[in-house]
């Protein structure tokens, strides 16, 4: 079994393996050419594959225009077999193991890198916080809802007690002056351009949910 450590981004604005690894590239090397680790990286980042590939680490050069697709493990996988990355139903039903890069380099628990608000640098939080210190974190005082995840992520009140388990790369602090039928709008039509192209659920599916949203909310919708 190969162990493979993906560092591609779910979402270009979020590149938080990538901060990460740079953060250390030279300890990132000796650590996969110690494990016998290979890795993916983006083909837009000839340095850092340049580096692993120097020490003997296996590189695969991925396409970063969609690296979402890149953390199942069979997508990851097929890459080495010079295959497109099509992923399979289930993460999990690959021979390799698949570890995502900032797992793999902080370890499991460790505080999270998160983009808020589409920031350009990340903030280091707690894997466990609360939706209180999310918004404070995000500099929004009047926080009507908390997006984790983006497009297929939790929505929370803002008023929700207790801690949240931070388990994307993006968060979105939503005040009082969003309205919520807007911002499911634009969740769907940005969720149009996360499908694989795999199933006819997702390819046509988010199609036809973006667009029956738009109707709705510019008055046009009906009741079937």
């Amino acid at each position: 079994m190969a162990l493979t450590i993906n560092f591609m981004p779910a979402y270009a604005e979020a590149p938080a393996a990538l901060a990460a690894l740079k953060a250390d590239v030279d300890a990132a090397v000796r650590k996969a050419a110690a494990e016998g680790a290979r890795v993916v990286l983006p083909a837009n980042e000839p340095e850092l594959c340049a580096a692993f590939e120097a020490a003997g680490v296996a590189v695969a050069r991925a396409d970063a225009s969609f690296g979402y697709v890149y953390g199942n493990d069979t997508a990851a996988a097929r890459l080495f077999a010079g295959e497109k990355p099509i992923p399979s139903a289930v993460t999990g039903s690959a021979a390799d193991e698949l570890v995502g890069g900032e797992v793999w380099l902080r370890g499991e628990g460790a505080p999270k890198l998160v983009y808020v608000n589409g920031a350009t640098e990340p903030v280091e939080l707690p894997a466990k916080v609360s939706v209180a210190e999310l918004a404070r974190a995000a500099g929004v005082e009047d926080a009507k809802a908390v997006y984790l995840g983006f497009p297929q992520g939790d929505m929370v009140a803002a008023s929700t007690a207790g801690d949240v388990l931070l388990a994307s790369d993006v968060v979105r602090v939503l005040g009082a002056d969003c309205c919520m039928a807007d911002e499911l709008l634009r969740i769907c039509r940005e969720y149009r351009h996360e499908t694989c192209g795999h199933c006819v659920f997702g390819h046509e599916g988010s199609y036809q949910m973006a667009t029956i949203l738009e109707d709705v909310c510019h008055k046009r919708g009906k009741s079937g």
